[in-house]
């Protein structure tokens, strides 16, 4: 309403205490509110009207840095009224604030919105495509124009885009952009579904088992995320192409006692780890398969005696007598066959035998 009037009274009745009237109305509100106030009513008013400097400059000390994309978005609203006219804007400009136009409001439009499309690509991949195509954005001489086009982005996406940029112009484009990409890969993997996770493993696979998304993968997984664990089980079981044979036995026991004997006979034991975690993590609250997970847990016991976490073993086992007792018996008999060429299991038959008395 205050924009409408600001607007329609002054092209009524010039002489009309149009700014008394704005100066009421500012006194109840907040920083970001006078801004955007400001902002509505320039909006409204002549390209070339003296109240335009005036009330820019007002919105914009009212806002201070309260609200970078607000800013931006004053700032913008100026340099648009001042595009139909510079050389006339300017001047009125100058003889309303009695300084000249300041690099923001003269700044070259184009190459601002070449600096915002690179800042606001969707992905890190069209970021990196984009900057290849305008490797002037690194340039030093426009610091300035990137610095601008920071403040109509996302705060929290500004700062990954300073590292990204000061990187490049050090280590090249390609180079500063492989953890923010392999980032952007791990993040997609994670929230996908099994089933996707599984096709994403067939096509895409070497990609997602590069360095870079391995620690991405691992940085999210340390952090106690169930899905990114799930996610570096699997991407670290596919190195040997065991992903699938252990999705696959999620809710068959025997079939998950055979799997997991295989690892032991031909693989390493942070493979096996990461095979019975994955088949546990695999089991849901409302749908969990007892003996699957008693299978899991007997082997990933294995696992921690040969660590010397004996006590955690113990308590594992224990949860295996109570998960599936009725399983006991094989799982005592493979780690028998076991135990001969891999002393754990034959100290983790003692365990459960020191239990049972």
């Amino acid at each position: 309403m205050l924009a409408f009037l600001a607007t329609d009274a002054i092209e009524d009745d010039p002489q009309l205490p149009i700014p008394a009237y704005v100066d009421r109305m500012m006194e109840p509100l907040d920083g970001v509110q006078r801004a955007l106030l400001m902002g509505a009513v320039v909006n409204r008013l002549p390209d070339l009207h003296r109240f335009v400097p005036t009330w820019i400059n007002r919105g914009l000390d009212a806002l201070g840095e309260l609200d970078p994309q607000l800013k931006f978005g004053l700032r913008a609203l100026a340099r648009r009224k001042r595009s139909s006219a510079s050389i006339f804007f300017d001047a009125v400009w100058t003889q309303d604030t009695d300084a000249t136009p300041p690099f923001w409001l003269t700044v070259n439009r184009d190459l601002l919105r070449s600096a915002m499309q690179w800042g606001s690509s969707d992905t890190h991949s069209e970021g990196r495509e984009y900057l290849l195509r305008h490797p002037y954005l690194l340039e030093p001489t426009f610091e300035a124009i990137v610095e601008e086009a920071y403040l109509g982005i996302r705060p929290e996406r500004v700062v990954e885009l300073r590292v990204i940029r000061t990187a490049a112009a050090e280590h090249g484009i390609t180079a500063a952009y492989q953890n923010p990409i392999a980032s952007d890969i791990a993040e997609s993997f994670v929230a996908s579904d099994l089933d996707m996770q599984l096709e994403l493993l067939g096509t895409d696979g070497e990609q997602l088992r590069s360095p870079n998304v391995l620690q991405q993968l691992r940085v999210r997984a340390e952090a106690n995320d169930k899905s990114a664990q799930t996610a570096s089980f699997l991407v670290r079981l596919s190195e040997h192409d065991l992903h699938t044979a252990v999705v696959e036995v999620t809710h068959d026991p025997d079939g998950a006692q055979s799997v997991l004997e295989r690892i032991v006979s031909g693989y390493d034991e942070p493979t096996l780890a990461r095979a019975t975690q994955l088949l546990l993590n695999l089991q849901s609250e409302e749908a969990i398969n007892a003996e699957v997970a008693a299978v899991a847990s007997f082997f990933f016991s294995a696992f921690l005696v040969g660590k010397g976490h004996l006590q955690q073993a113990r308590e594992l086992t224990q949860l295996v007598s109570d998960l599936a007792p009725s399983r006991i018996d094989p799982l005592i008999a493979a780690a028998v066959r076991l135990g001969s060429s891999h002393p754990e299991f034959a100290q983790l038959v003692r365990l459960f035998r020191e239990s049972e008395e």
